[in-house]
């Protein structure tokens, strides 16, 4: 699944961010990350560049949270393209690897 799918993914530079679950800090880590790279970025740099997050977590409570923090601090950004966020399906066995 592509949360915003209707932006062309084209860059120059693409930056991928792998997020899951992290009990002792939470989101605080993708929040810091995406924070710093939004505010030094410049704004042609934003054209060129783009952020994929990939929400590699398997719980679907987890990955809901995280599409709406992203998209209530970031819906600019979503909406050019300079970030993009990526959740993958879950597997049918899911209940079979450890989360």
């Amino acid at each position: 699944m592509l949360v915003n799918h209707d932006v062309p993914i084209v860059g120059f530079l693409t930056i991928g961010l792998p997020t899951t679950q992290r009990p002792q800090v939470g989101m605080d880590y993708l929040r810091r990350t995406l924070e710093s790279l939004v505010t030094k970025t410049d704004e042609d740099e934003k054209t060129r560049t783009v952020i994929v997050i990939l929400i590699a977590d398997l719980d679907p409570e987890y990955r809901f949270k995280v599409i709406d923090h992203i998209t209530d601090i970031y819906q600019k950004h979503l909406n050019t393209g300079f970030i993009q966020v990526r959740v993958p399906p879950t597997p049918l066995n899911s209940d079979r690897i450890p989360h």
